[in-house]
């Protein structure tokens, strides 16, 4: 007889997913309803049977919407563009693609950017059937659209009776969905990959397999998008990062030619950067603190007119970037600089937390992501953060409580 173990590592066979990130305590309370339940061993077959597919979307985190994170989006035309892909179609998979709003928001980027439907395929996979369905339909709720730009891409979507907004048949005809897994079965080729936000739910050896997959279906001046904490485990596995900001973009690192703008432009950022604190520090004189996020040291804020201008304040979005290519310490140093001098927002408290879990700094990462809810009870980033930190430390109650809140903002 099947039992809760069996059903735990046929889900793990067949997705690699980390249940730590997943939340184990409310998969298994899943598992154990399931159980109670008239089933035989078919349930050993995951494309079969009705109540692995409920068991498996239990485990999946559907967490999208169109144009999430659009620097991706916009990274995508430039490199098209830059590399031409013109001997043939360019070849586009978006996997895991969820309910379709990533695959979908590339064909319509491309659209806008003068690209005929000839020029391009795009192949959305994932292995939950019901995420398929949906994205199939076009249908889409309001929380759908988040970052979503009514002016430029509106005009290709029509409302309907039951509140929701469809997309146009000549944009959903553009998608060729496809049931696909990430770590087992045939991935097709493609010139270019968006499989965000998906690693960070494997464990480490399905990560590097994932990764290793991609590589080999991933031409030389192919190009990889990744989520925000995801390019520092692709540089791990044979990839490099690409110099688009905030686009989470890598490549082949084995191409020394396709790589060798973006390996400059790390290094330049990266000596300037430490240049002008350096030089701020020695101008003003000030005696130095601790940051709060790294063990470096920074300047405190001059309160001296003699200098009032000279320091330089990062942006957000530089600082975002230096985090996303693993340099956490230089990331923290030009946070505190602006916490220091700018209005609180939930983007900087949670950002403040993922750097300081990133150090293994879990009550101060805590302390700002509560603080990021605080200001904006619904930030999706700090939902995701704090649950999965929590139940990775087996908190499991209040992660649980902490991503119902995230599934109900799904449902809206």
């Amino acid at each position: 007889m099947i039992g809760e173990a069996e059903m735990l590592n046929a889900l793990k066979t067949n997705t690699g997913c980390d249940f730590a990130q997943v939340g184990v305590v409310s998969l298994r309370e899943k598992i154990r309803l399931i159980l109670a339940g008239d089933i035989d061993s078919d349930i050993m077959l995951p494309s079969e049977h009705e109540e692995w597919e409920t068991l498996l979307h239990a485990v999946l985190v559907p967490e999208t919407w169109f144009f999430r994170n659009p620097e991706a989006f916009d990274a995508l035309v430039s490199r098209a563009r830059e590399y031409g892909f013109n001997k043939r179609p360019l070849r586009i998979l978006s996997l895991p693609c969820a309910t379709g709003e990533e695959p979908y928001s590339i064909a319509m980027t491309l659209l806008e950017a003068g690209w005929s439907p000839d020029q391009f395929q795009i192949i959305g996979g994932d292995i939950g059937k019901e995420f398929l369905r949906k994205a199939v339909a076009g249908k889409y709720r309001r929380n759908a659209f988040r970052d979503f730009d009514e002016v430029r891409y509106g005009h290709y979507f029509e409302s309907t009776p039951d509140g929701r907004r469809r997309l146009q048949k000549k944009v959903r005809d553009l998608v060729y969905f496809k049931q696909l897994n990430l770590i087992r079965g045939d991935i097709p080729n493609a010139d270019v990959v968006f499989c965000r936000n998906a690693l960070i739910y494997l464990d480490p050896e399905n990560q590097i397999i994932a990764l290793k997959r991609i590589h080999a279906l991933l031409p030389d001046d192919g190009a990889l998008f990744l989520g925000p904490v995801e390019p520092s485990i692709a540089v791990r596995c044979g990839f490099a990062v690409l110099p688009y900001p905030m686009a989470f973009a890598c490549c082949k690192a084995n191409n020394s030619a396709v790589n060798q703008s973006a390996t400059s432009t790390i290094k330049s950022r990266k000596t300037t950067r430490s240049t002008t604190v350096a030089r701020n520090r020695m101008r003003q004189r000030q005696p130095v603190k601790p940051a709060v996020f790294s063990k470096t040291t920074i300047t405190s804020p001059s309160t001296s007119n003699n200098y009032p201008q000279q320091q330089e304040l990062p942006s957000f979005e530089e600082i975002r970037e230096w985090a996303d290519r693993g340099a956490l310490s230089e990331a923290a140093e030009m946070l505190n600089q602006l916490a220091a001098a700018a209005e609180p927002t939930a983007e900087i408290y949670c950002l403040s937390g993922i750097i300081n879990e990133a150090n293994d700094r879990h009550e101060v990462a805590e302390q700002f992501y509560r603080k990021a809810l605080f200001l904006n009870p619904e930030h999706t980033e700090s939902l995701l953060h704090l649950s999965l930190m929590l139940e990775a430390a087996g908190r499991h109650t209040t992660a649980r409580a902490f991503y119902q809140r995230l599934k109900r903002q799904q449902t809206i």
